[in-house]
């Protein structure tokens, strides 16, 4: 894996350690992936889009299964520069609120997957996903329903969920304009709609 050293060491801890039927997969998200941001205010509703996501993820084989495994771990990294709305004043606004220069990305980190349903006739499984969200240098422990789409062939993994954010629970005060005319909501609304390739061999590694 090229830029997570997180996810490196466990990859090989899993490669050495793993029999023929826990092998991993790794995955790299593709352009297709989406993630965007839905926000209120007293003026109206807006959406902030991710034009820069990098994620890449570690699967058990198990996974093809049905089966959560016993290695699951991701990352997502989302450049907060990358992050934009149609309008060039609120994305502005955003910016000081989120510091970039400061706090130049807002990360996911997942370590593990609990099945909430088993896979159906149209290879998807409802799970649930624990991590740690850091925004702003405050990390916190959350905890994210997903839809895991495409397991037939593993070549390609669909990731599809949501979770509301809230600003408070990060330390962050609710941002105002305008002399307080405006004032952005406590809740945001993190969607994502991500494309996942698989970057190794899957029957290689099973046939080992």
């Amino acid at each position: 894996m090229k830029f997570f050293k997180n996810i490196f060491p466990l990859a090989l801890l899993i490669a050495f350690s793993a029999t023929a039927s826990a092998q991993y997969l790794e995955y790299t998200a593709t352009d297709a992936s989406k993630l965007w941001f839905d926000g209120t205010s007293t003026l109206h509703d807006f959406t902030c889009h991710a034009n820069e996501i990098k994620s890449e993820v570690v699967f058990s084989a198990e996974l093809l299964d049905g089966t959560a495994g016993t290695a699951q771990q991701g990352e997502i990294i989302i450049p907060v520069e990358q992050i934009k709305h149609d309008n060039d004043g609120l994305t502005k606004n955003m910016y000081k609120t989120l510091e970039p220069k400061k706090y130049p990305q807002i990360t996911f980190v997942w370590n593990s997957i609990e099945l909430t349903e088993n896979q159906d006739e149209n290879s998807t499984i409802n799970a649930t996903v624990h991590g740690d969200l850091t925004v702003k240098d405050q990390t916190r422990d959350i905890t994210i329903p997903v839809e895991i789409k495409g397991l037939a062939n593993a070549d390609t993994l669909q990731v599809v969920g949501n979770y509301p954010l809230f600003l408070s629970n990060f330390d962050i005060e609710q941002p105002s304009f305008f002399l307080g005319t405006l004032k952005v909501g406590d809740e945001f609304n993190i969607k994502f709609d991500m494309t996942f390739a698989r970057t190794n061999n899957y029957e290689e590694l099973t046939q080992r």
